[in-house]
């Protein structure tokens, strides 16, 4: 009895049934952990790099507090469904996009989160790669390079998955181990190194240091910077479910990623922007050793090592979980192992378009939290029929499985986006609509479809 009962906990954990009640291992402290450590990592300082290279100090921090504030604030109380039914992120998506059209979403999403896993793992390379000569490791040469396929940060970037991939496969407990430890650590440290920069530099000399390379348009150093912060933020409407489906309580789900992917996050992301000012260097682990000397240095490229470690373990299990509930014939560790294809990714030409990268992909991410909050909150009032879901019956079957309103939202989406700026060459030169130094593309996207999806299908169905 006890073996059928542990059976059907695991399988609850990390698989296909909903966890009910006392299968729940995540409380609030657990919850905000594991966020910090999903949080402050290559993402983080990547983004503040950015945001440092065209805004001073004093411009920065309210553009980093707003591009992730108003995301987050939009899209918290997504959270508070999945811990109410105890449901995968890609399961309760499939009232609103349709049975396929939430399996084709799911992957369109896989090679994205290739990409988080990619900068997660390939910043661990770069950190080590400067911190072995920082303590004098006699290592060969080729240990500490960073150019091309076969280099030294290449080669640390697949020992970082392979670190991150074994607590994934052995599950949630361990993984919240795995926070429990870490995050404590990572905060105390960063917080030194804020404090360091601040007493070695002067609060009042770093709000004096201009911008990197701003545009000529001091609006458009601004529109791009929130730009990049919010696509960051909406970035985690894809990360809600798979763990707020295991928090003890509501209360836990909204606060975790509100708290976690929120203000503890920005303290990175603002920490990332003033080294950027101080050193103009774009790639995080290069300021370490500029700013923080032999000491404080040494340090930030661990607590950059160890960041990113945990967040590819959080990336590789997230993925994990919907593939074993869209095909719960995968067994699990074939789940897991769908992360492997991002190795190819881990190469500094990915790592060095990382703003590209954000904002293409930031309007799918824009998109899709916009039609989800629409149909969850506002057209279903938060009620599902779980059996339906689960054993796709008709009542969500829509077209031929897909919800062809909710398809048409992202070009749609698209379209809007790109006819306010282009994020290929982070420009608005040609942008058909001249609002964008005003209103920023991703955060208008999100207010359009919420709204638009909102009326057509007021239009369309009647109340379910």
């Amino acid at each position: 009895m006890a073996e059928e009962q542990e059976t059907a906990e695991r399988e609850a954990l990390f698989g296909f049934l909903p966890v009910l009640a006392h299968e729940r291992v995540y409380g609030t402290w657990d919850y905000i952990a594991l966020q910090i450590c999903y949080g402050i990592a290559a993402w983080a300082f990547l983004v503040g790099s950015f945001t440092g290279y065209v805004l001073p100090a004093k411009e920065a921090v309210p553009a980093i507090f707003i591009g992730e504030a108003l995301p987050l604030g939009m899209m918290s109380f997504y959270a508070i469904l999945f811990a109410r039914y105890g449901v995968d992120q890609f399961l309760l998506p499939r009232a609103a996009l349709g049975y396929h059209g939430n399996t084709l979403l799911l992957l369109i999403w896989i090679p994205i989160n290739w990409g988080w896993i990619a900068y997660a793992s390939f910043l661990f390379g770069e950190a080590v790669i400067k911190l072995l000569p920082a303590i004098g490791a006699p290592v060969p040469e080729f240990f500490t390079t960073e150019v091309g396929y076969a280099s030294g940060a290449t080669f640390w970037a697949i020992i970082a998955f392979i670190l991150g991939f074994i607590p994934a496969y052995l599950g949630p407990l361990a993984v919240r181990w795995l926070t429990r430890i870490a995050a404590p650590g990572m905060t105390i440290v960063l917080l030194g190194l804020i404090y360091y920069v601040i007493a070695e530099y002067g609060l009042s000399n770093l709000f004096q240091l201009p911008a990197v390379a701003p545009y000529e348009d001091p609006l458009l150093n601004r529109a791009f910077a929130v730009e990049w912060n919010a696509g960051l933020g909406f970035a985690w409407a894809f990360y809600y479910g798979q763990w707020s489906r295991i928090a003890k309580s509501e209360t836990a789900a909204f606060h975790g990623p509100y708290w976690g992917w929120g203000p503890i996050m920005c303290v990175a992301v603002i920490f990332a922007s003033f080294t950027m000012l101080i050193t103009g260097d774009l790639d995080p682990t290069a300021w370490m050793i500029q700013v923080g000397g032999p000491s404080w240095g040494v340090l930030g490229l661990i607590l950059m090592a160890v960041a990113n470690i945990t967040s590819n373990t959080l990336l590789i299990y997230t993925q994990a979980i919907p593939v074993k509930y869209t095909w719960p014939k995968v067994s699990w560790f074939t789940a897991v192992a769908t992360a492997i294809p991002a190795v190819v990714l881990f190469n500094l030409k990915v790592f060095e378009n990382y703003n590209v990268f954000l904002t293409l992909v930031g309007c799918l991410w824009t998109v899709y939290p916009a039609i989800l909050l629409a149909d969850f909150y506002v057209i279903r009032r938060g009620k599902f029929d779980l059996k339906e879901l689960y054993y796709k019956g008709p009542k969500y079957m829509y077209w031929r499985g897909f919800n062809v309103v909710a398809m048409l939202m992202f070009p749609i989406g698209y379209l809007f986006y790109f006819s306010l700026v282009d994020p290929w060459n982070a420009t608005t030169e040609g942008a058909i609509l001249p609002f964008f130094r005003y209103t920023t593309g991703l955060i208008p996207t999100f207010v359009l479809i919420f709204f638009l999806y909102t009326v057509i299908m007021k239009a369309l169905i009647k109340e379910q």
